[in-house]
């Protein structure tokens, strides 16, 4: 799991860590890539760009508010980047198709009429600015990754659309689950046991002019499918069959089977 956390502010940026380690100031409103890796909340690098691909119009500070009783701090909630026309566009980029997501954004100013409605994906969602109250908390959006990249847009709804800042949490999507029965059998030698192995999706052995392959058929399958391409009477089952990836050598009965092939995702 990778969690970021980005802080928009005006000239001086006064949050703390770890929002200290993607900020970007009133300089960076325009057009451009802000960054081709952003660092995780470990600063460590991500290899997870940021860039404005519609432009915010500039950069305002000192909400008024003595407090952010919420998950992110008052330095975060007191300063915002702001758009007054067209709506602002943040594009994350370098992002793994079909990942989960978790973003959390927040557009609170000090005034309350001025709410902003945030989009991820294909999803919008207002958030009420409280003026010089208690910011509310962030509106959260969860989803999956579709490309490689993803927009984060605020449109206003009233004059003015802000945006402090935001956090995203990605997670990968899991490999395969794969099923099968307790072992496979090539002649009178165990071929593989036990659970399975998550990531592999081709895997050959080879015995002299036999050989066996197993090949999973999509990201999402939850089997492999154990076929004998040759030598059919030595292997057993002698039909195509859900099984589990096949070791790399066997030590029985005289046969020592060679991995000519195997893929990973």
């Amino acid at each position: 799991m990778t969690k970021i956390y980005v802080n928009l502010y005006t000239t001086t940026n006064t949050a703390p860590s770890p929002w200290t380690n993607n900020a970007y100031g009133s300089g960076s409103v325009g057009v451009g890539v802000l960054t081709a890796d952003l660092l995780d909340d470990t600063s460590s690098s991500t290899g997870i760009g940021l860039e404005v691909t519609n432009a915010f119009t500039g950069a305002a500070g000192s909400t008024g508010i003595a407090t952010a009783d919420n998950v992110w701090p008052k330095e975060v909630f007191d300063v915002a980047w702001y758009t007054d026309g067209t709506d602002g566009t943040l594009r994350l980029t370098g992002l793994t198709n079909g990942d989960s997501y978790t973003v959390e954004l927040a557009g609170h100013t000090s005034n309350s009429s001025r709410d902003t409605n945030f989009t991820v994906g294909a999803t919008t969602t207002l958030y009420d600015s409280a003026g010089t109250g208690v910011p509310n908390a962030p509106i959260s959006f969860s989803g999956t990754v579709s490309g490689t990249t993803l927009d984060l847009t605020a449109e206003l709804v009233s004059v003015f659309g802000y945006t402090n800042g935001f956090t995203v949490e990605l997670t990968g999507a899991s490999g395969p689950t794969l099923t099968g029965p307790a072992s496979t059998t090539e002649g009178s030698a165990t071929v593989a046991t036990g659970t399975g192995l998550d990531t592999v999706t081709t895997f050959s052995l080879i015995h002299g002019s036999n050989s066996v392959v197993q090949t999973i058929d999509s990201a999402t399958a939850t089997t492999l499918n154990y076929v004998a391409r040759s030598g059919v009477s030595l292997c057993t089952p002698s039909t195509i069959v859900s099984g589990l990836p096949l070791e790399a050598t066997i030590s029985a009965a005289g046969v020592t089977p060679y991995q000519i092939q195997q893929e990973a995702e």
